[in-house]
């Protein structure tokens, strides 16, 4: 699966906090959040599947959403790192990310 992120209203962030790394897509206008990427799913399905991945989609309350909308939608500092991703570009969900660590 290919996801064409060339709308620029769309902002695609690089979120990380200690051992958990995401690249999350935010929408501004609709507030819309979609997790492309995220080291801890694994995690998230095995301790309860049920509960925090509701339909497949993480939870709101993920620290590392709130860290991505916090720094989108200036609401306060995020309490984890955040780097913007800038341009035009593809991300092919199907193979994993490597982050360089």
């Amino acid at each position: 699966m290919v996801l064409e992120l060339e709308d620029r209203q769309i902002k695609t962030v690089v979120v990380s906090k200690k051992y958990l790394k995401a690249v999350i897509a935010v929408d501004p206008i609709t507030k819309n959040v979609k997790m492309l990427m995220c080291n801890n799913r694994d995690f998230c399905y095995g301790f309860n599947s049920s509960s925090i991945l509701v339909g497949g989609e993480c939870p709101p309350y993920c620290e590392l959403i709130v860290a991505a909308k916090d720094y989108v939608f200036n609401r306060r500092k995020p309490k984890a790192k955040v780097e913007e991703i800038k341009g035009d570009y593809k991300i092919d969900t199907s193979n994993k990310i490597d982050f360089g660590d």
